[in-house]
């Protein structure tokens, strides 16, 4: 016997519940096959639920079986349904579909029937499965159809397809119940391979639910033969959930009114023979059935058919939620009926916390509730209005008191000291019996998402969620909502060090997103910054006076601004990024032009360091000057263009931050493959010079790459060197870029990109000329067949 075998039967046993949680569902099969022993005790958990989504769709695991490829989710059906013991008495829909054999006595004992070999092997085919299903759930992949009227996936034979448009196939679907006008608007043959799906999963529901209903605890049940189902509800004892689901269209635009008015009839009779089913199962089972779903074919409509008073009238019959682990869309309405009896210390997840509904009300007047959730992760909810995590800080407050903390202000300092309390409710226990979070440590929340209500605009929820949860707070999502007229908004001023805090996105829209000044300081674990508004038009000055800060954002690999962000953004906080991946500097654009302030504004307010006659004549990022303006002369901060960024491969630069580019930079990003730069306006009247002083880098720069670049054949330690940017392969150049010479354009494309494989967006570049640009593709090192430019010049 191997050691595996020798294992304690709780061991084992522990072990496979741990691969069941993770959806490890081919090493469980595997285990099938190890001996019986394993067999018999893998199969109750490989089994519990076999159809559940993130385990046979998601494996994508295709078999083998007589000679055809099969989804793992047919061969599943097939292997169940081959259990039966009279498969004749299934749709001819069914046998033809799976590729059933009828001829043995009992649907299995065909191992010695070459023509159709068993879906498992040999050793195997023999095991009893459906003993140990507990979730039945026939809702696999939808694959292998045309258009969005999609059938299983499987491959249709020619015998089914003529099969499922002969008489018999639209009396067992209904056909009549399709409205004339879909069927003439749509493919036949997709409509019927839809309407074969729908029997399928209607049919194959039923034939393995009814051999084993005593032992379900939860059950799908198409709407379509509900009746099956409600004939049998005395024998549905231990189910616990049910999903309704609705698989027949009762509205369509091409139905006429008769026809419509006969469909809403049957859609009503439907809606009342479901609530009949729950309560004769309450009435036989009182306290058995916890929950129940509503679903519905997402074709169908993107809005729940379910009339609210149904699905009220339903719910009312049913206990509060058990310790949900999640509030959801799923259950919302179940926890709206009983909210201040549910038991919420076991949720980890509320999501879509948002209006209409009664729920959100009730979150708006009891924010107290999220309290209760004592074990919450993961929290989205759209903005309840102000005051609503007050609990919170004061919980912070209490637990850093309880340990000797004197400052309550909530400084780094003591918000470094109270992380100790969250995994450890009873270290300083005698001096917290006066707080409610002594139980349990502090509410855990590691994840938020907030969509700001149009009639609870954000005041201090933000705040209050930054300073109290800074010590778990990984991910935060800002969303605010349209406002007339725009207004700004603020983040970051005041917030308490959220240490841990890895990713942050908000989206202002067209308000002004305001970052303050010292943010980028004070994040020192971000991996993703988003931050974007749709500002368009700005005042140099105004830039000027609202800059941040230089940070320190030695993590960050995703760094992407758009808009006010983006303009006041400190490009000396580059020299810390030193992980950065992908990089975007961007404004709105409108008609695909961005705004750049007048040449004569971007002048006045030129750092010193580029004051100098290579500012003006096109040389190392120069500008194309027009008169002065008689402004103040606050300087730019100096942008260096040499900061390190090994890592980085793509780089979104448009507007100002692309019209002061100098091509330097690209030395330092070695890695580099995608280089957007976009510099159009709507006037065309911001032009770059790109001169030979842009494709070099003198000496005494150092550049750390000079390595890299050796070994493209060049001399380092000669009087200047070449910019290389050695694993560019897509750049594009949006807007006036005016190249000197063909030579020149040469020089640029085949030196500094040496690996370029394609070249768009190029419209607004001058100087050049057709003959120029034939040199350089016929070039011989532009040869290569992998290569494929796109060039749009307007000559």
């Amino acid at each position: 016997m191997d050691a595996l075998s020798q294992l304690p039967l709780e061991c084992l046993r522990h072990i496979l519940r741990i691969l069941a949680q993770d959806n490890k569902q081919g090493t469980l099969a595997a285990l099938l096959s190890v001996n019986k022993y394993f067999a018999s005790v893998t199969l109750p958990f490989l089994y519990n639920t076999p159809f559940h989504q993130t385990s046979y769709a998601a494996s994508k695991l295709d078999v083998e079986n007589n000679g055809q490829t099969l989804p793992t989710a047919t061969l599943l059906t097939k292997t169940l349904l081959s259990q039966l013991a009279n498969l004749a008495d299934l749709p001819k829909a069914v046998l033809m579909a799976y590729s059933l054999d009828t001829t043995s006595r009992d649907g299995r004992d065909n191992d010695n029937d070459n023509s159709s070999p068993s879906p498992l092997p040999p050793s195997l085919s023999r095991l009893e499965y459906l003993q140990h299903i507990r979730h039945l759930d026939v809702d696999h992949p939808l694959e292998g159809g045309d258009g969005w009227y999609c059938g299983p996936g499987m491959d249709f034979s020619d015998e089914l397809c003529t099969y499922i448009q002969q008489d018999e196939f639209a009396a067992l679907h209904r056909l009549d119940h399709i409205a004339p006008d879909e069927l003439l608007n749509f493919p036949r043959k997709s409509t019927l391979i839809r309407c074969l799906w729908v029997v399928l999963r209607r049919e194959v529901s039923w034939a393995l639910a009814r051999p084993i209903l005593k032992q379900l605890q939860s059950l799908a049940i198409p709407l379509s033969s509900l009746n099956r189902y409600a004939g049998v509800v005395d024998r549905l004892g231990s189910l616990e959930h049910i999903r309704f689901f609705l698989d027949e269209i009762y509205i369509s635009r091409y139905s006429d009114e008769v026809f419509l008015r006969n469909r809403l009839a049957r859609f009503d009779q439907a809606m009342s023979m479901m609530l009949q089913f729950v309560k004769d199962h309450v009435r036989l089972f009182k306290g058995n059935l916890k929950s129940i779903d509503f679903s519905f074919d997402l074709t169908q409509s993107s809005k729940s058919p379910y009339p609210l008073e149904i699905q009220r009238k339903i719910l009312q019959l049913l206990p509060p939620l058990h310790k949900p682990t999640q509030l959801a869309p799923s259950n919302w309405a179940q926890f709206a009926l009983h909210p201040f009896s549910t038991d919420l210390g076991s949720v980890v997840k509320v999501s879509r916390l948002d209006p209409p509904g009664p729920w959100y009300d009730i979150f708006c007047q009891n924010p107290e509730l999220l309290q209760k959730c004592r074990s919450l992760e993961t929290l989205a909810l759209t903005s309840l209005g102000q005051g609503s995590f007050n609990w919170s800080v004061q919980e912070k407050k209490n637990a850093m008191r309880s340990f000797g903390c004197g400052n309550t202000t909530m400084t780094a300092t003591t918000t470094t000291t109270a992380a100790t309390v969250l995994g450890d409710p009873s270290h300083g226990q005698g001096a917290a019996e006066q707080s409610g979070w002594e139980d349990h440590g502090l509410v855990p929340l590691s994840d938020v998402r907030f969509l700001e209500g149009s009639i609870t605009p954000f005041t201090d929820e933000i705040d209050d969620v930054i300073t109290a949860f800074g010590q778990t707070l990984q991910r935060i999502y800002i969303e605010t909502s349209d406002t007339h007229p725009p207004r700004s908004f603020l983040i970051g001023q005041g917030w308490v060090d959220p240490l841990v805090l890895t990713h942050i996105e908000v989206k202002a829209k067209y308000n002004r997103l305001l970052v303050a000044a010292d943010l980028y300081m004070r994040l020192p674990s971000l991996i993703s910054i988003d931050l974007w508004d749709e500002t368009f038009e700005y005042q140099c000055q105004d830039i000027l006076a609202s800059s941040c800060q230089p940070g320190h954002l030695a993590k960050v690999e995703v760094l992407r601004l758009q808009g006010w962000p983006a303009l006041t953004f400190h490009l000396a906080t580059l020299k810390s990024t030193t992980q950065l991946r992908r990089l975007q500097l961007s404004t709105r654009q409108e008609s695909n032009n961005c705004f750049i302030a007048p040449v004569d504004e971007l002048n006045q307010v030129q750092c010193s360091d580029t004051d100098q006659d290579d500012s003006v004549d096109g040389g190392e990022g120069g500008f194309v000057a027009g008169d002065s303006y008689n402004l103040p002369r606050r300087r730019l901060p100096h942008w260096s263009w040499d900061w390190h960024l090994p890592h980085l491969r793509d780089l979104y630069l448009t507007g100002e931050v692309a019209y002061r580019f100098e091509f330097r930079m690209l030395q330092e990003c070695p890695a580099l493959v995608y280089f957007i730069l976009g510099i159009q306006t709507a006037q065309g009247d911001h032009k770059r010079v790109i001169s030979r002083k842009d494709l070099f880098i003198p000496n005494n720069n150092n550049s750390s790459s000079s390595s890299s670049i050796a070994g493209l054949g060049l001399d380092p330690s000669g009087p200047s060197q070449r910019i290389v940017a050695p694993t560019l392969a897509m750049l594009s150049m949006k807007g006036a870029w005016v190249m000197e010479d063909d030579e020149l354009l040469a020089e640029f494309l085949t030196g500094m990109f040496p690996n370029l494989m394609s070249l768009s967006e190029v419209g607004g570049w001058c100087g050049e000329t057709i003959g120029g640009l034939i040199k350089v593709v016929q070039k011989p090192d532009m040869q290569d067949p992998g290569r494929v430019f796109v060039p749009v010049f307007a000559f």
